[in-house]
């Protein structure tokens, strides 16, 4: 690979990430051949994620596990209900915690992203699910169709055909704000069994609202 091609690539490679999560990136030449890529993570797009990067103060964080669903590869999708609260002022963010844990074939390790997801996004996303499920053949008059999601906080949830079988993947993106890296990870499950995450998820949101409601 010549310098220039590889020059090249990095340089393309940094578009897509900036595109991706909109981040800024800078591209440093080091020797004259070699490059190295710089990304200044974006601000927080959730109100959760920014209490819980939130320095200066002590902000204290709750959680409660809701619930798994597990490929046999040992990918899964988790849902956590998450409150963070800043010890200074009282303010307090609510919402979820998508995780998504991508196993690499043959035990060649793994990857995982973490995805915050505010209190006000629940309801589109209960119900954009909910839709999602409900799609078929009919829906465009062409030979297939696809649908997906994205959250505030770039996950994105996809209804998409492979060799003739429906299947949702979910696919989450995120930056290291210490370090700038950029991690993505990205699961399929057949697509019946986007009715277990839609049962988390809404036993999650009845924890927040319950929450939100005794305050």
């Amino acid at each position: 690979m010549t310098h220039r091609f590889a020059a090249l690539l990095v340089f393309t490679v940094a578009l897509c990430c900036a595109a991706t999560v909109s981040a800024q990136v800078d591209i440093q030449q080091t020797d004259g051949a070699n490059s190295v890529i710089v990304i200044t993570p974006p601000a927080p797009k959730t109100h959760l994620q920014a209490m819980c990067e939130q320095k200066g103060a002590l902000i204290i964080g709750g959680y409660t596990d809701v619930g798994t669903v597990q490929r046999e590869d040992g990918s899964f999708v988790r849902i956590t209900a998450a409150e963070f609260t800043n010890s200074v002022t009282n303010a307090k963010e609510s919402g979820l915690l998508i995780y998504v844990h991508q196993t690499a074939p043959g035990g060649g390790g793994s990857l995982e992203t973490r995805s915050f997801i505010d209190q006000d996004e629940l309801d589109s996303l209960l119900s954009s699910l909910d839709a999602m499920s409900k799609l078929d053949k009919t829906t465009t008059s062409l030979n297939d169709f696809e649908a997906h999601f994205r959250t505030r906080g770039d996950l994105e949830i996809s209804s998409i055909d492979d060799n003739g079988v429906r299947e949702v993947s979910f696919h989450g993106v995120e930056i290291s704000s210490s370090s700038g890296q950029i991690i993505w990870a990205t699961i399929r499950l057949p697509l019946a069994r986007l009715a277990e995450v839609q049962q988390y998820l809404a036993t999650a949101k009845q924890l927040i609202d319950k929450d939100k409601d005794n305050k």
